[in-house]
Order: structure tokens, then C-alpha cells, then sequence
């Protein structure tokens, strides 16, 4: 006889989704700022853990997927990767409400993906760029 799954209590679930995601990334925007804005459009509070590069480099890496930022914890479980972060931010945000269709579906994520594409372009670099060569006159 096959297994069932047990669905958790009802008092259970409701504290899992009432438990705030937690989004960790350096203190400047970069690649969660997309995140935290899909997230505050659609109301979800959630904790953001800003870490300085100093306090990165002294950080665990063991407890994120991948040893990279960002991470977001959703239900006690790391997520890694921004697009799938952002992917899943704006569905517990609730900005796909308006799809009936695979089409207004992928519209929806055609703007939440140009907004991070958007954010990264001020996005200061992470790494100090190399000295200018001499030009050859």
C-alpha cells in the first residue's frame, strides 16, 4: 500500500506561513534588491539581513546553498539563486493574481525580470576595477 504524506496541522501551517522569509545579502543592493522590492510591492514582511564584506568573509558559507548570497530562508529552508528567489518572491508576493493565462503568466515575470536587470545597471561593482593601460600612441 503506498505511502500517503500527513499534511501538518492546521495551527502548524498557519505558523509556517506566517513566519517571515528571511533575505540575506551585502548591505548594497545588487541582487536582492529586485527580491525586496517584489516582496514590499506585495505587502510580505520579511527580515533583511544586510552583511558587510567583512562580516561575509568571517560568515559560515556551509549554511547557504552554493556558499554564495543571496539566500533567502522561506520556511526554515535555504533558497539560492536570485532569479528563483525573485521567482518565488513574487508568488508569495502575489503579483501573478492577475494570470489566467501561460501568457500574462510569463508577462508578469517579463517585468519582475527587467526590474532586477534594471536595478543591477546601478548596481555599484562588487570588485575594484583594473588600472587603465597606457595607450599606444
Amino acid at each position: 500500500m503506498p505511502r500517503t504524506a500527513r499534511r501538518a496541522p492546521r495551527a502548524q501551517r498557519a505558523r509556517l506561513r506566517d513566519r517571515a522569509p528571511r533575505s540575506t545579502y551585502f548591505l548594497y543592493p545588487g541582487r536582492a534588491e529586485a527580491i525586496r522590492v517584489a516582496l514590499a510591492i506585495g505587502g510580505v514582511k520579511f527580515e533583511d539581513e544586510r552583511l558587510s564584506v567583512e562580516d561575509w568573509k568571517k560568515h559560515d558559507k556551509s549554511c547557504t546553498p552554493y556558499g554564495q548570497l543571496p539566500v533567502l530562508y522561506a520556511d526554515g529552508q535555504p533558497l539560492a539563486q536570485s532569479l528563483a528567489i525573485l521567482a518565488y518572491a513574487s508568488t508569495i508576493a502575489g503579483l501573478h493574481k492577475c494570470c489566467n493565462t501561460p501568457l500574462t503568466y510569463a508577462k508578469v515575470y517579463e517585468i519582475v525580470f527587467l526590474v532586477d536587470v534594471r536595478l543591477r545597471a546601478y548596481t555599484p561593482l562588487s570588485q575594484p576595477l583594473p588600472p587603465p593601460r597606457p595607450r599606444a600612441r
